[in-house]
């Protein structure tokens, strides 16, 4: 449109073949969880569009994007059985990926990168997606919630130094199970991390102390279909780590 702001607009067409461990290959993590095999599935197939908008000058840019797929055969994973294990307090829970007949997904994205001050650069990214079983009217096991994050990095000296806070919103709108009651509910959560960058000559240094604050939290998607009265202490992250890394470029 100008020098600064552009919009674009795209349609894709997805055909997707079922990868042979998910249709004949039983795998997982014993004792906690098993995907059993599914020799039945059909191949996905899909239509999505997407329309954009970019912008960007010398201290800030913006994009935001809206999408919409529609997916026939749709690969989806469900829960499909709960195995109690020889550790107390641990069930084993069963996977297997299943087609949904027809499917709808939309969403959009927001991120935007600006210098609030000298040196000190603030970036904010948002992600917000739909998804729809039309066979059932009701929600995808796979889709995750409201989820976002905001950075501020500057530079001191020789180390750029990030900031960054992890969000995502609590996910109350959850598939029902097979006595039509609704499974577990996803909780709300914000995670503080911190990194460090350092250049010298050909080598680089990245360190990271990562959940800063030791927030006890567990991702819907790891939880998702799921019944409510589930302990999930085996699906909770780590507390705060650290990280660290050296390379060199010759």
């Amino acid at each position: 449109m100008d020098d600064n702001l552009s919009l674009y607009g795209q349609y894709v067409r997805g055909f997707k073949i079922p990868p042979h461990d998910q249709a004949y290959q039983s795998h997982g993590v014993e004792p906690f969880y098993q995907i059993l095999p599914n020799a039945d599935l059909d191949p996905e197939s899909s239509d999505s569009f997407e329309l954009g908008l970019r912008y960007a000058s010398s201290d800030i840019s913006v994009n935001l994007s809206a999408f919409y797929a529609a997916f026939d055969d749709f690969i989806e994973t469900a829960v499909v059985g709960v195995e109690s294990t020889y550790i107390p307090g641990v069930n084993k829970t069963l996977y297997q990926y299943q087609n949904i007949s027809e499917t709808q997904i939309s969403g959009v994205e927001a991120g935007i990168a600006m210098y609030v001050a000298e040196n000190i650069l603030l970036e904010a990214n948002v992600a917000y997606v739909d998804g729809e079983n039309k066979e059932t009217d009701q929600p995808l096991t796979s889709i995750s919630p409201l989820n976002g994050s905001i950075l501020l990095s500057t530079e001191l000296g020789n180390i750029n130094w990030t900031a960054a806070l992890r969000l995502a919103k609590s996910q109350s709108d959850v598939v029902l199970d097979a006595n039509d009651d609704k499974t577990t509910q996803g909780h709300g959560y914000g995670v503080v991390d911190l990194y460090a960058n350092y250049e010298w000559q050909a080598w680089q240094l990245n360190v990271g102390i990562l959940n800063l604050l030791d927030k006890e939290y567990v991702p819907f998607e790891l939880i998702a279909g799921q019944s409510q009265s589930a302990d999930f202490s085996q699906y909770t992250q780590p507390g705060r780590n650290f990280s660290a890394r050296v390379s060199y470029q010759f």
